[in-house]
Order: structure tokens, then C-alpha cells, then sequence
């Protein structure tokens, strides 16, 4: 499933230096930092490094350090920087989320889990250690403990980015309705959440709102033209309705985006086939096939083809695959199953004349 991409945490910017430090180290610092406050990170980067060489227990040059890293996407260094940053400060918190933020950025979510659970317990109003940890949670799929979190922090704060991940969790539960009305409302505070609209189209799909759902698909590519998941969603849609046009325009964008998806090279094939171009069908299930040999969908459209172009030998060889991945389930790839909404469900093979 799609996964809701939020901004970092406020970065820890401080402007004034601890007694103690040089001139120098202060003079450097305050470069660093107007540096890092004005985006010429490379600039604060390089100072502040300058800096912890004069004063090497200076946490907040370090921490400084991690957040100009981690604006770079440089998460291993920011992650370094803000372990060796906690260690000079133990027990602080600020610390501690802002290291549990990069982690969750790193995709590192147990760790980040692991960091933050008992910070969240022993600073239970702090509502964002509550997000990162509910954040954490939900993409680690410990879903109802992460959902209790954003529950708690979306109403608490007014927040866009927890409705939605409160959302994405209710989707994975199979609580479509309440999924729908927290997705909503986090739209309704913040309508250019990435990825928010695919979920949304989700949503409403599962509780029955299609036209709801390809509103949402289409105000999704709207916004972002490189949203794979919304374009092949609303290319299936389109094509299961018979807007066999429509459905070409986004499953090639979907394909233009990822040339490699089965899912949506599959859903291409079947719109071709439905357009009437069985030879041109074929080639694309046939493509499929050679990198997934046993994905049964391919096999039971490839045969049904294969007749219907009068080839009743490669037919019967496609019949004989379906049969054989029928009698050994393991064997099969599962790649289309797994989200009934991509609709990908055929009986083509019982279509097919027995030989």
C-alpha cells in the first residue's frame, strides 16, 4: 500500500552558544547557522564540522550537524550525529525524538520504535513523540498500537499527516469507513498531502463510492503526474467500466513510471485484449510470463488468447499450466493478489474449450 510521505519534525535550530566556547567556535557556529537557516547546507555542514573539531562535546553543533545532514537526505551521517548528540546529553528528550524522527525517515522503524516507546511513556502529553512513535508503529504494521497514537495526536493538535496515517492504518485493518472520514478530514486541513488522494480513492472504493474513488484518482495525478499507484488504480477502474481509451492513457502513464510492474503491465494486457487486439494481448501476457512463470492470472488469459487466435496447441500447453499451478498452490506467484480494488480476478480460463 501506498505509504503518506510527511515533512521532516521542526529542526533543532539554536542561535546562541553555551559559556565556554572560543571566539572562533562561536564565530563558526553563528556562520554555520545562518548558513543552515538561509539553505546553503553544504556551507553549515562544513562549519559546524570545523566547530566540534575545536569543541568535540559541543551537542548542539551536533545536533545542528544532523539536522543539516538529514535536510539532505543524508540519514545514515544525521542518524550518527544524533546518536553521538544523545550521548553527550543523556536523558534529553528533544534529542531523542529528533534521532527517532531520522530513523523513521531512514525507514529503520523498529529501531525507532524500540528508542521511543519508553520516551513516549515517560513524557505521556508530548504529542510528538506520540506521532513519531504512532508513525513508526504503523509503518513496523503494528497497526493497532500505531492507530491508538494517531487517534490521540490527530484531534490533539489539528494535524493533516496524522489523519492520514491514522487513515493508512484503518485501510490495513479493514476499517474502511472510518478509514474514509479520518482521510477526509485530513484532506479537508491539508488537500497536497502526497499520496493522500490514492488513499482516499482506496477508501471510497472499498465502501462503494466508485465515482468517489475516481474523483480522487484523478485529483491525485492532478497533483503529482509521477503517482503510480493512483494512475494504474484509475486505469483498472476505467478499464472494468469500458472506458478502454481512458484506461490506456493512465496504465501507459503507470507504465511510464514503472516499467517493470506486473500489476500494471498485466492490467495493460487485459485493457488490449478488451479492445480487441488478441495478438498484441498475447505478446504483452507472454512478457509477463518469461518474469513471472508462475503467475497463474497470466496463464488463464494467455490460454483463453491463445484460442481465440485459433492456436488450440498453445492453448491446451497454457491449460495444462493452469491445471498443474491449481494442484500446487505454493507454486503459484501472488504478485496481482492481495487488494481486491485492482480488480484482477478473471474466469477467462472457463471461457476456454476443453481439449
Amino acid at each position: 500500500m501506498l505509504v503518506v510521505m510527511r515533512p521532516a519534525l521542526p529542526l533543532l535550530l539554536l542561535a546562541s552558544l553555551c559559556w565556554g566556547q572560543t571566539t572562533k567556535s562561536k564565530q563558526l557556529f553563528d556562520r554555520a547557522l545562518a548558513a543552515q537557516q538561509h539553505g546553503d547546507l553544504d556551507v553549515a555542514i562544513a562549519d559546524y564540522r570545523q566547530v566540534l573539531k575545536l569543541e568535540p562535546g559541543l551537542a548542539v553543533a551536533r545536533t545542528n550537524l544532523a539536522a543539516a545532514l538529514l535536510q539532505l537526505g543524508r540519514f545514515d551521517e544525521a542518524a550518527d550525529n544524533y546518536r553521538l548528540a544523545l550521548k553527550q546529553q543523556p536523558g534529553d528528550a528533544h534529542i531523542a525524538l529528533l534521532l527517532g524522527n531520522c530513523l523513521v525517515l531512514r525507514g529503520t522503524y523498529d529501531d525507532a520504535i524500540q528508542l521511543l516507546r519508553p520516551l513516549e511513556k515517560s513524557h505521556p502529553q508530548d504529542l510528538d513523540i506520540a506521532f513519531v512513535l504512532g508513525e513508526a508503529l504503523i509503518h513496523a504494521e503494528k497497526l493497532q498500537e500505531g492507530l491508538k497514537l494517531m487517534q490521540r495526536v490527530a484531534p490533539g493538535r489539528n494535524d493533516a499527516n496524522a489523519w492520514m496515517l491514522a487513515g493508512m492504518a484503518q485501510l490495513k485493518l479493514g476499517k474502511y469507513s472510518e478509514a474514509r472520514d479520518s482521510l477526509d478530514r485530513g484532506l479537508r486541513l491539508d488537500p497536497t498531502i502526497s499520496g493522500a488522494y490514492t488513499l482516499s480513492g482506496i477508501a471510497k472504493l472499498r465502501t462503494g463510492d466508485e465515482e468517489g474513488a475516481k474523483s480522487a484518482y484523478r485529483k491525485a495525478t492532478e497533483l503529482d503526474p509521477n503517482d503510480f499507484e493512483a494512475s494504474v488504480r484509475l486505469g483498472t477502474l476505467l478499464r472494468a467500466e469500458g472506458d478502454l481509451e481512458g484506461a490506456r492513457t493512465y496504465l501507459g502513464r503507470a507504465l511510464e513510471i514503472n516499467s517493470h510492474s506486473l500489476m500494471a503491465r498485466y492490467q495493460m494486457a487485459v485493457t488490449v485484449m478488451a479492445a480487441g487486439d488478441a495478438t498484441q494481448a498475447a505478446t504483452g501476457f507472454e512478457a509477463i510470463i518469461r518474469d513471472a512463470p508462475n503467475l497463474l492470472k497470466a496463464h488463464v488469459q494467455l490460454a483463453a488468447i491463445y484460442y481465440r487466435l485459433h492456436r488450440p496447441e498453445d492453448g491446451l500447453r497454457e491449460r495444462q499450466i493452469v491445471d498443474n499451478l491449481l494442484a500446487e498452490p505454493q507454486k503459484q506467484d501472488r504478485q496481482l493478489e492481495g487488494d481486491p480494488t485492482l480488480n484482477t480476478d478473471v474466469s477467462a480460463v472457463s471461457a476456454a474449450p476443453s481439449h
